[in-house]
């Protein structure tokens, strides 16, 4: 995934991620704090409610979308 807003690629997507597509990204995100942690380095903007809402957001369009 190239920058940008997580958010903003989620809002835009004509389809809803696959499973196995959000867990790619999920995978990336969790690799990218770890190795900022193991550099010393916090990231102040990324929280867990933060990361809870993307993932609401793109269950509740799966759940829209498919009923």
């Amino acid at each position: 995934m190239r920058g940008g807003e997580l958010f903003d690629r989620i809002e835009k997507r004509a389809t809803p991620y696959s499973e196995k597509e959000v867990a790619r990204i999920m995978f990336q995100i969790v690799n990218a704090v770890h190795h900022m942690h193991s550099l010393g380095i916090a990231h102040r903007g990324l929280d867990f409610k933060l990361l809870l809402t993307i993932l609401f957001y793109q269950v509740f369009i799966y759940f829209v979308l498919n009923n």
